[in-house]
């Protein structure tokens, strides 16, 4: 698992054009964690992101 070099950087690039395109897109947080730990590890993160989510669904 893991990538090499700035790979998952150059990837994270490609990510300002299509938010571009979305408004409704939102990146909440990156974290040091790969795809195999991160629900353990960066549990608070995701928790997070589903507490932002469950404000943004209240206010419509």
């Amino acid at each position: 698992m893991g990538s090499e070099n700035d790979q998952q950087e150059q990837m994270r690039r490609t990510l300002d054009p299509v938010r571009a395109r979305n408004p409704n897109l939102t990146i909440s947080a990156k974290v040091a964690s790969d795809h195999g730990t991160i629900v353990r590890k960066d549990f608070r993160a995701i928790a997070e992101a589903a507490r932002e989510l469950a404000a943004l669904t209240r206010e419509s």
